[in-house]
């Protein structure tokens, strides 16, 4: 039977790119079409949605991704998430750490993370990849209708800094869906990065304009903050889910989550669940993973986080005996976040599962004067407690709502996907493993299913779509579902790209919920 979907399913043979704006979905395609591969892709990409999505991306934020060569054979993970300054101590932020302002952004690892992409796997230079993000930056692009009500919703953030305001309040308001914005600011540092490379961004001139920011400011971030700091290369997380291989992103990220539910629900068999049920046990293993979130994890380089145990069967077997028949209660959990997730793959089979953010709406609020650099606010992923696996510390990495994701058969690539959404990332994303594997949709079916979202205690924000059976058994069973709006933004945005390796075809997913695209040829 034919699952019906609002969008269709987008197929092709010779490459494929699903991101959040559909600029630069055409960006990452266009550079496939000149011969690049996912890696220039994937970064030509995401230096549009850098310059096309403000509120949720800037030179002045981090990334993440899963990239898998083709020719080798090899999975990595690189984690480009900026450290706290070296005078990021606990004293520092002794009556907590600000939500906005320039104390609250770590060292930007975006285009750190640009770099060590390129110096791996990309075929073309920064000049050509640039292009389109410097075209939208210097001539304009026209303002969604989702980035104008981002741009009323943090108004008062905009227009608290001069600076700030003069990029995304031109003529002293917020711009219309449809107004075109032009960052002229922000084209000349793209140009810089193009002309001289990420060394301009981290021990250039781009650098002594953060580094004079921050001092004028009373911000942290200095000189030697931004030069010594480097990406890091990493295994990728894994676990097996009934046959199916499970890559995603490692600590401090918290992709683990993700892998620790797949683990708890693996006990299950969702065909001899009754409406319900299958959702009861999912939001529980969710409660579990985000507990053991809480208590374990932290920057690696840091603390002894006890990843193995956490991924194991056996955790995850004592972990599903402790889910009741009854809903338990848990901590208030972050709902929101404005980050970007995109998706390549290529003629050649190599793949990129790509995430950017720069945190919460606008992050810090603060741009660079004269760059058009927003930074990011990304210190908030920091615990402020003595003692806790996460406080914050000198050129520390938070820990980061950030992952990305890939399910491997036989030994290679089956789908390459993520989503924005904070904490919702690594629930969004456990349906969707569920409705790959244990329903067999396709990709662009199961972004379109409604979804599930806890955020704290019993509260349960279901989307509209789902049987009032499903809501009936969960309130049942002591949760307090709230019905929401069909495509809720707070669900998060994935795309995803499903690779026939017996057809030679590739699928493209993206969602309604957000600015989602898929393209391919």
């Amino acid at each position: 039977m034919t699952v019906r979907t609002d969008r269709p399913l987008v197929m092709g043979t010779q490459g494929m790119v699903a991101t959040g704006h559909h600029l630069a979905t055409q960006a990452g395609l266009r550079i496939l079409q000149r011969g690049g591969n996912a890696v220039d892709a994937a970064i030509a990409a995401a230096a549009v949605v850098a310059v096309c999505k403000p509120s949720m991306n800037s030179l002045g934020g981090d990334n993440m991704s899963l990239l898998w060569n083709a020719r080798t054979q090899e999975l990595t993970a690189l984690n480009a998430n900026g450290w706290a300054p070296a005078a990021a101590t606990l004293d520092q932020f002794a009556v907590g750490i600000p939500v906005h302002g320039p104390r609250a952004a770590s060292v930007p690892g975006a285009v750190a993370g640009w770099d060590a992409l390129l110096e791996r796997s990309g075929t073309k230079g920064l000049p050509e990849l640039l292009e389109d993000a410097i075209g939208y930056a210097r001539s304009g692009f026209p303002v969604s209708h989702l980035l104008h009500d981002e741009m009323e919703t943090c108004h008062e953030l905009l227009q608290a800094r001069p600076a700030t305001s003069r990029v995304f309040l031109p003529g002293g308001r917020v711009p219309a869906a449809g107004d075109v914005l032009v960052q002229a600011d922000l084209a000349a540092s793209l140009e810089t990065l193009a002309a001289q490379g990420a060394k301009a961004f981290y021990r250039g001139e781009l650098a002594q304009r953060i580094v004079e920011c921050m001092a004028a400011e009373g911000g942290l971030i200095a000189a030697a903050d931004l030069d010594q700091f480097r990406p890091q290369w990493k295994p990728p997380i894994h676990v097996s889910y009934r046959g199916v291989d499970v890559f995603g992103q490692p600590a401090p990220s918290q992709g683990f989550i993700m892998a620790e539910e797949l683990n708890i629900l693996e006990g299950c068999d969702p065909r001899a669940l009754r409406p319900g049920e299958l959702q009861h046990i999912m939001i529980e293993a969710k409660k579990l993973a985000f507990a053991d979130r809480s208590a374990f994890l932290g920057d690696p380089d840091f603390a002894a986080v006890p990843m193995d145990r956490l991924l194991s069967k056996g955790h995850a077997a004592r972990q599903r005996e402790r889910i009741g028949e009854h809903a338990e209660a848990a901590y208030q959990a972050e709902s929101g976040g404005e980050t970007t997730y995109l998706a390549v793959v290529d003629r050649w089979g190599n793949a990129v599962s790509f995430i950017q953010s720069i945190f919460r709406d606008f992050g810090s609020g603060v741009v660079v004067d004269g760059t058009g650099i927003l930074l990011n606010d990304r210190m908030l992923g920091f615990n402020t407690q003595a003692g806790h696996v996460n406080a914050v510390g000198p050129r520390k990495r938070p820990v980061m709502t950030l992952n990305t994701c890939m399910l491997f058969r036989d030994g290679r690539p089956w789908v390459v996907f993520g989503t924005p959404g904070a904490d919702a990332q690594v629930q969004s994303n456990f349906q969707q493993v569920v409705h790959w594997v244990d329903e067999g949709l396709d990709v662009q079916q199961a972004i379109e299913r409604p979804r599930w979202l806890h955020i704290s205690g019993t509260d349960v924000l279901l989307e509209a779509g789902w049987d009032a059976a499903v809501a009936d058994a969960l309130a049942a069973k002591g949760h307090k579902p709230r019905i929401g709006p069909r495509w809720d933004k707070r669900m998060g945005g994935v795309q995803a790209i499903s690779i026939d390796r017996v057809n030679g075809v590739l699928s493209g997913g993206a969602d309604p919920r957000r600015e989602g695209y898929a393209q391919g040829w």
